[in-house]
């Protein structure tokens, strides 16, 4: 396009930008960046461009100028906020996390599922859980947004890491959805790391119906069996995850190696690369 004398529109300047961020490209993301900053005079960027590249540079792991970024724009939105906070949350920053909602609801913009989302992810990272709690109660009755699978999770997964095992059973027994297998996972490695064998014996069971076909949650259950003494069932399941290992489920990953990025698949040699 510019080799053509094309001039990038906003749309065009947002695709690219994102498509930086699923590969993970941070040499292209900053050159569009600093393309940008050249050209103000021709491209007045816009709330949803700033934000964009905030999103890229978190996705590329520059926290830092993701924050700079926040800092500066004169102008934000509930994106703007949601983009931070969503990005933020990954990365343990729970106290900020809980300080960027605060400024939410003073500025007295009306938060969304993605924003209560974020504070649950920061709750679940910062095992906060009576900040979990009180999050998932004002969400129905003081904002009228209904919580999700995706929230509920959230809290599913501090209370199995700070040990409330039955209190995270309780939740996925009782929430108005049918619980999915992050849910029962979360709970089974936290039986596994707080030696609940009963439970976990239990949650595994039904994680596996859930995943029949998933040879790494037969895992779980083979460790619970050797531990209680069933040696027999966890042979039996050794020999159920050598039939599912004989299916290709390779996973494949990309990096960035000099401003060029690479796709490779499990058990690549870095010479491949």
């Amino acid at each position: 396009m510019l080799i053509n004398k094309v001039k990038p529109t906003e749309v065009t300047i947002i695709c690219v930008i994102s498509a930086c961020s699923q590969i993970g490209s941070l040499s292209l993301g900053h050159w569009i960046h600093s393309y940008v900053q050249k050209h103000l005079h021709e491209i007045k960027p816009t709330i949803t461009l700033r934000n964009s590249l905030i999103h890229m540079y978190v996705k590329c792991g520059r926290l830092d100028i993701s924050i700079n970024l926040f800092c500066e724009q004169e102008e934000k939105n509930l994106e703007s906020y949601n983009t931070m906070l969503t990005n933020l949350s990954l990365y343990g920053g729970g106290s900020t996390c809980l300080s960027i909602f605060s400024q939410i609801l003073k500025l007295q913009i009306r938060p969304d599922r993605i924003t209560f989302l974020g504070v649950l992810m920061a709750c679940s990272h910062g095992g906060m859980i009576s900040h979990a709690f009180t999050c998932i109660k004002c969400m129905s009755q003081v904002y009228g947004v209904e919580p999700g699978l995706d929230h509920y999770g959230c809290l599913i997964d501090v209370l199995s890491k700070k040990g409330f095992l039955e209190e995270a059973r309780e939740v996925i027994e009782t929430m108005s959805f049918e619980p999915d297998a992050y849910s029962w996972g979360a709970l089974l490695s936290a039986c596994i790391n707080y030696g609940d064998t009963e439970l976990g014996l239990e949650v595994a069971k039904k994680l596996i119906e859930l995943e029949w076909y998933e040879e790494g949650r037969y895992t779980g259950l083979i460790n619970l069996c050797m531990k209680v003494g069933r040696t027999e069932e966890a042979v039996m399941l050794r020999s159920v995850i050598r039939r599912l290992c004989r299916k290709d489920n390779s996973g494949r990953s990309m990096i960035e190696i000099d401003g060029i990025v690479h796709e490779f698949a499990t058990g690549d040699s870095i010479n491949d690369v």
